[in-house]
Formats: structure tokens, sequence, C-alpha cells
């Protein structure tokens, strides 16, 4: 709207026309004006463009053609110098600086798949025809890009059909124009012959970015999550010799990456590689572990680094492996899950330190590596012979270990709300020790896995609606064993799936997390998160703090996290004397952690 054009007129001693134009958006403040001459005889033309917060909400008519739903929003700055030919899309010179901020796509509003803050892009000049890429920079900052895996397809392949069918249908001769896809076949154009210019970059920087990938195709969701992660390159030049590449992250809920790059911008098949991911919870791969194997883990790390040298194609490769006291949980007993041995596996492959530690090798063609896993077939006959030697010393260990992280941290299985007798048995002993310690203090932090717990509750109680309305509840009595059945019913049960699936025909409900959540409803989980969260707390008062110890005890603000454990736990903290038993198990602790098989991972090994 408020569109201004202005111009001199068309002179007989001239083929040039010249103009002055601007507009404001029509869906917000946003402006563009500029200026433009235009070569009638030659079809030549020049010109500036100054663009400020120019709403692109003209875009989202174009992503209907693209997609059955979805929303796209951004704002556009530029501060252009151009030329150009209308015979020639390639014959094109740019200068200046070009902008996008606040930009959104997902499948609704608040919804994201991407997004970022900011991307800049500042040109010295970029002239395709004549294969000349000079960029001052090229700058993204916050940007976010969420990947689901469903049963059926993903979150890309459900908004563009499978394997982008939407985009070819929008795309055939004939179809409607779709200024989406022009801009892309453009930019595609454009960028086409960049790696075969003499391209440059002065600086390259991601900054902050968010990457997250789920995946409901399991019986549980898994989510893995990059943040911040960031990207820095300096001197991106055709002429150099080696191109520098900086990537670090922080990986949630622990842990964290970097890789550096020195790659040849002549040949991509001539590169060194040198990567660290360090201090990874195990526990974070459960919903894998369980689904396939039915036992999570509990504890342990993992740090995997190595070095790649690559000339012509060929790697040169050294990889080093350590997963540092890797331990399992109680076996998840569910009929959706599958099974696999993994006690054996892991008392085959440990060694004597309680150590998983491997170099792997990688040789050969980039296309066809080759593994070497002669260190990894060596260790396994060496721990099978003398494992059997170590084992009084190996069960000593994982009881002290056991004594110490249990002083720590009271873990609750998922949906547990009452102790079980081991930890009956040391509430016990800590009510001993507060009697026997009158200034002793703990300290009691409850850490919630509160999505977890909720997902639990979810699935238990849809399957329970679903188990009551298929067996009539006016002449059945929930019990017990009807409890234990349900729980041990696999999500995904088919009966149960179409069932609820009836119930709630919506096309765009891809989880079995939201069809459960449509089904049963949100209230029902909060209000029993909240019960199991005071049934656990008022067990711990009750267990605690009697008439002489009711000053012992304090509880702390509760944390709603991803524990490195993968369960949910009470923190507990001690201000005074230490108790006896741990003590002692700290001191058994410090010999143990002197021998040599287990000294040489005390930098990396942590028992709190």
């Amino acid at each position: 709207k408020n569109v201004n054009v202005d111009s001199p007129g068309l002179h007989w001693e001239s083929d040039s026309l010249k103009l002055a134009f601007s507009f404001v958006s029509g869906y917000s403040n946003g402006i563009i004006n500029g200026e433009f001459s235009f070569n009638l005889a030659t079809s030549e033309y020049f010109g500036s463009c100054l663009a400020k917060s120019f709403d692109l909400e003209l875009l989202q008519q174009y992503l209907y053609g693209l997609t059955d739903y979805g929303n796209i929003s951004a704002n556009l700055f530029a501060d252009l110098q151009l030329r150009g030919d209308l015979k020639d899309k390639l014959k094109l010179g740019l200068k200046g600086r070009f902008g996008l901020s606040d930009f959104h796509f997902g499948n609704e509003p608040g919804n994201d798949f991407v997004s970022f803050d900011w991307l800049s892009l500042g040109m010295k000049e970029v002239s395709p025809k004549n294969l000349i890429y000079n960029f001052d920079s090229a700058i993204l900052v916050k940007p976010l890009f969420r990947y689901e895996i469903y049963d059926s397809l993903d979150n890309i392949q459900r908004m563009f059909g499978k394997k982008g069918s939407n985009i070819t249908v929008a795309d055939e001769a004939g179809a409607k124009f779709n200024l989406i896809i022009e801009l892309a076949k453009y930019i595609r154009d454009l960028s086409e012959n960049f790696f075969q210019s003499n391209y440059k970059v002065d600086r390259l920087a991601v900054y902050k970015a968010d990457l997250r990938f789920l995946d409901y195709s399991l019986n549980e969701v898994f989510e893995a999550r990059a943040f911040p992660l960031s990207i820095y390159a300096d001197s991106i030049y055709k002429k150099s010799e080696r191109v520098d590449v900086l990537l670090t992250a922080g990986l949630i809920p622990q842990g964290d990456l970097s890789v550096a790059l020195s790659i040849d911008p002549h040949n991509s098949g001539n590169f060194d590689l040198n990567y660290h991911l360090n201090d990874v919870p195990l526990a974070t791969a459960n919903p894998y572990l369980v689904s396939f194997t039915s036992f999570p883990m509990e504890n342990g790390t993992l740090r995997l680094n190595g070095i790649w040298n690559v000339r012509n194609g060929m790697i040169e490769s050294r990889n080093h492996l350590l997963l540092v006291d890797p331990k399992l949980a109680t076996k998840v007993k569910n009929k959706g899950n599958g099974w696999i041995p993994l006690p054996l596996v892991l008392a085959c492959i440990k060694e004597r330190g309680n150590v998983i530690d491997y170099e792997i090798p990688i040789e050969g063609d980039l296309k066809d590596p080759s593994f070497i896993l002669k260190d990894v077939v060596g260790d396994l006959f060496v721990n099978l012979f003398l494992k059997p030697s170590s084992l009084p010393f190996l069960i000593h260990s994982e009881i002290v270990e056991t004594e110490i992280e249990t002083a720590f941290i009271m873990k609750w299985e998922m949906g547990q709300s009452l102790p079980d007798n081991s930890q009956e048995k040391f509430l016990s002993r800590l009510q001993k020790y507060l009697e026997d310690n009158p200034e002793a203090i703990i300290t009691i932090t409850p850490v919630h896995y509160e999505v977890k717990e909720k997902e639990r509750i979810l699935f238990f109680e849809a399957k329970k609606k679903y188990f009551l309305q298929v067996r009539n509840p006016a002449s059945i009595k929930f019990d017990f064993a009807d409890s234990m059945k349900i729980s041990k019913t696999a999500i995904k049960e088919l009966g149960f799936v179409n069932y609820i699936e009836k119930q709630y025909k919506d096309s765009l409900i891809y989880t079995i997390q939201e069809k459960c959540e449509a089904y049963l409803g949100k209230k029902i989980v909060l209000e029993n998160f909240e019960k199991l969260v005071q049934m656990r707390k008022s067990e711990i008062v009750n267990a605690l703090q009697s008439n002489s110890s009711a000053n012992q005890v304090i509880f702390k603000t509760d944390i709603n996290t991803t524990p490195p454990n993968g369960f949910s736990y009470f923190k507990i903290g001690y201000k005074g004397m230490l108790p006896e038993r741990l003590i002692s198990a700290y001191h058994q602790m410090n010999e143990i952690n002197e021998r040599d098989f287990r000294k040489k991972y005390e930098k990396v090994r942590s028992i709190k």
C-alpha cells in the first residue's frame, strides 16, 4: 500500500527510463524504496533498493500451493546496488547487504520446524555470469531446526508429501505460478556455479543454533538436542591452500561436541578432521535401548574422539571409543519391547576397570570405508580369560560404588511412588544417622524427569481408559492384576491404536503421544503427576522427620529437567559429619581406584 512511483519521463534523445519508487507492506509498517534505471534498447538495468522490516506475509498464500497446511513468516531487510539484463538472468551484479529477520516456518504459529532470529549476507561483489562470489560475511543467528520421525514418514514429508511429491506436482508444466518455487529456482541458478567460481567469504558464522531430533516411531519418544551450537570459519577463499572450519556444541542434558575441519577448497577429497564428543550420558539412548533390548541404562558416560586424514578420498583415521562405568537398570517388562541379553553382552565386553575402551581405525575409500576391529576382538578374548579371576574384586567394586551412589541419589523408577525394600533400608539408616548426630542436616532436592514421567502417566491412563471402556466398568472391578496387565501392554498395540484413532479422526495428529492426549485429555496427566510428586515427598518426610529430627531435613526447590541418569531422583546433601558407612565406602573406593586398570581413567571418572 501507499505505492509511489516518480519519473522525469522518457526523452527522445535517451533510451533510458529512470524512476524512484516506494511502498509500504500491506500487512505491517515495513517499507521498500529505491531508484531504477532501465535501458529500453539493451534491456539492461541499474538501481538501488532499501528495505526496512518489510513483512513477507505474502509468501503464505504460495505455501498453501505446496502443502496442505503450514505457516511461514519473515521480515526483509536490504540495502543493495544492482545491475542486470532482463534477457539474461545470470548477468546480474549485486553489492550491499541482504537480510531476513524473525523467520518462522512450521505446521502452525508457535510450532516451528525451522526458524532463525537473523540471516545477514554482506556482498562486496556477486556476479554469477563472471563467476564472482565475493562476500564480506554470511551470518546466521539463533537458527532452530527440528526434525521429527513418526510411525509413517517425518515432519518434512508430512508437510511436503512423500519424497516432496507436493513440490513435484506444484512444479509440473501447466501448474499455477508459485513465487516460492520461482525464488528457489532463481537462487539455485545464481549459486549453481559457486564452487567453480572465484568465491570468497571473509567471515562465515552460525551463532547459538538449536538442533533437535525427535523419534516418535519408538515405544517412547527419543529426543537429542545440540544447543548452543556454533560454527565459525574465517577467510573461505578459492585460492587458499586450506579452509578451516570450527564447530562447537553443547549437548542436552549433558556433554559437548567439537569438530575442527581443515579442507582443501580445490579438492573436497583432501581434508583433515579432528573431533571430540565428551561426557554424553548413556541413559540418553534409553528409548532405543528399551525398545530393542528391554534394558535401560542408569549410569555411564560416552567419549568418542578421532583424527581423520583424508587424501584423494582415501581415509587414514584413528578413533577412540570409551564408555565409563556403564550400568544397566532393571529390565522393563512390556510386550512392545524387543529383547537382547544386554547384561551378558556388557559382562563380556567390559574391562576390569569397569570401562569399554576400544581403538577403532578406519581405512579405505570414503565411499567404502573399512572398520578395523582387531582391538575389539582382542579385548573380548582378554576379558573372557582375565575376568573370572577378577570377579570378586569387580563385585566388591560394584557394591562400594552403589553404596556411594545411593547415599547421594535416591532414584525413582518411572511411576514409582513408594520406596522399595533397599530404599526403605537406606532411609532407616539415614534416620538413625540423624538421631545419632543432632547437629547434622541433610538437604533433599527433588529432580523430576517431568517429560518422561508425564509420558508414562499418559500412556498408562489412556490404556486404562480403553481397558475399562472395552470391559464394561460397571460390572468388573479394576484391581492390581489389571494394573500390571495394562503396564505390560504395548502402547502401540493394534487394537488400542485403532480404537483411539476412531474416537478422534485428525489428519494432523501423527504421534501416539498426541493421539493418547486427544483421547484422554491433559488434566488427568497433570493431576496424577502432581500426586506422584507429593507422594514421593510424603514418603521421605514420614521416614525421616520424626519428632527429634524434624528440623534436620530441608527440602529444596523442585527441579524439572532431563536427568543424566534417565530417571527422576532425590539429590541428597550432607551438612556435618558424613555417615560412617559412607566414609568407609569412600576409603574403600580410594583403594579400588589405586589399581592400575582403574587409575588411568581417574580424570574421566567422577563418583559423587
